[in-house]
């Protein structure tokens, strides 16, 4: 098949961008908002909400199904997403370009033609030449951009085929989401509001509180009656708190000379190297990053490799990232690596993100109050070794379904990201 019936146009010709802001007159008590750092390649991280009369300042852009937001400032973050079954009253930032489809045009079409990778680059390369103070596009970039259209059916087949397999990856990232809240919600109930220890103390009966934890005889047993004081609050009795730095080795990741490129790699064969932002997009598990580190640069500099199954946590700028190593890597100054964790990983990873990171900083900047020194002598709960077995006896297969699941994800994203530029470009008719 030939392309004679594709169309040469420019995408002001298909879409109208921001055709729509809000105003008094829409008569909003609350909004719920959408900003640009909080959307990454399609998938939304967070909606904040407010009334409308405190809302910020930017609040202004408005959206319906299949609108496109593509982030103005700095394309290559790919803060960009499709809006699917948006509230009536949901807002989005004036970072935002909001691109709305023409009758002849499919959204979801434009949607995935913007996101290819060349498409990315050449936004990002007009951006770092703007002249604003941080590299930009405007929305007369994106107008300007040259598409080669099929037809309308097409169109909407070639979409069909790449939603199919988001919509796959978005289901198994909803299903991680699932069983990573029940592992929280069970850490919480143990080792958090100690439940089952306060049920004990309180005297009830053993019966009830076996049947409304789920618990067995031997695990009842497990916890004890009564609290006693700790640097920690009240804890219970029998369980202990140390350090950090006494339940696992803590190293810190390090970063090569970053004037000398030829350390640096973009071939994911050369070794993986995480930064605060490959933390960010990965889940509970991490296996691939954003760059990587050449053989000679981990040796040279002696960069600390961090074993499978090792959680690392992020210290600096962004506090508080914490993920469980899917393979053996490396990482920057901004990550503490805990190996040799005398706890499981399932519990170690799920105490890091419940502490409360703000509170162990001495001055009002969270960014400058934590260092390495702060994560390896912040004091953590440990239970009873046999409890924290049995712990990982009921949340292992939580976290071995999300690790599967993520791998299935990587398949699928990998698949989609081999198609896309295929079927834009028409190598692949369908």
């Amino acid at each position: 098949m030939n392309k004679t019936n594709w169309k040469k146009c420019k995408l002001k010709d298909l879409v109208k961008i921001n055709s729509s802001s809000v105003s008094k007159k829409d008569n909003l008590e609350h909004i719920v908002y959408l900003d640009t750092g909080n959307i990454t390649m399609g998938k939304i991280e967070e909606l904040a909400e407010f009334a409308y009369s405190e809302a910020p300042s930017r609040a202004k852009r408005k959206v319906k199904e299949n609108s496109i937001v593509y982030s103005m400032v700095r394309p290559n973050q790919r803060h960009y997403g499709l809006i699917k079954n948006p509230t009536t009253n949901l807002i989005v930032s004036t970072g935002f370009a909001v691109l709305d489809a023409k009758e002849f045009a499919d959204s979801k079409y434009i949607y995935y033609w913007l996101t290819q990778n060349h498409i990315t680059d050449l936004l990002q390369s007009i951006a770092e030449n703007s002249t604003s103070a941080y590299p930009a596009i405007r929305p007369v970039d994106l107008e300007n951009l040259d598409i080669s259209l099929p037809p309308l059916d097409e169109q909407k087949r070639i979409a069909e085929i790449l939603g199919s397999l988001d919509d796959k990856i978005e289901l198994l990232q909803k299903q991680n989401k699932t069983l990573e809240d029940m592992a929280k919600a069970l850490f919480k109930s143990w080792f958090v509001d100690f439940d089952v220890v306060r049920a004990k103390q309180k005297g009830r009966p053993k019966a009830d509180i076996m049947r409304e934890y789920h618990l067995t005889e031997e695990l009842y047993d497990l916890f004890p009656f009564s609290f006693a004081d700790s640097p920690l609050g009240p804890i219970p009795s029998g369980w202990e708190v140390k350090k950090a730095q006494e339940i696992a080795d803590i190293a810190i990741g390090r970063t090569p000379p970053r004037k000398e490129t030829k350390w640096f790699s973009t071939d994911s064969t050369d070794t993986t190297w995480i930064s605060i932002k490959d933390l960010g997009n990965c889940g509970v598990f991490i296996g691939d990053s954003s760059e990587y580190l050449t053989e000679d640069a981990v040796s040279k500099f002696k960069i600390p490799m961090i074993p499978t199954k090792t959680v690392v946590l992020s210290f600096k700028l962004t506090v508080g990232r914490v993920a469980i190593t899917m393979k053996e890597m490396c990482s920057n100054e901004a990550i503490a690596q805990f190996k040799d964790a005398m706890v499981p990983v399932e519990y170690l990873y799920l105490l890091l993100k419940h502490i409360n990171f703000s509170l162990l900083g001495s001055t009002s900047s969270i960014a400058t109050a934590i260092n390495s020194n702060t994560i390896k002598n912040m004091n953590v709960l440990i239970a009873d070794s046999v409890l924290l077995s049995a712990f990982k006896e009921r949340t292992q297969n939580l976290f071995d379904k999300i690790e599967i699941n993520l791998k299935q994800i990587q398949t699928l994203t990998e698949l989609r990201d081999t198609l896309l530029p295929r079927l834009i470009s028409g190598k692949i008719r369908v």
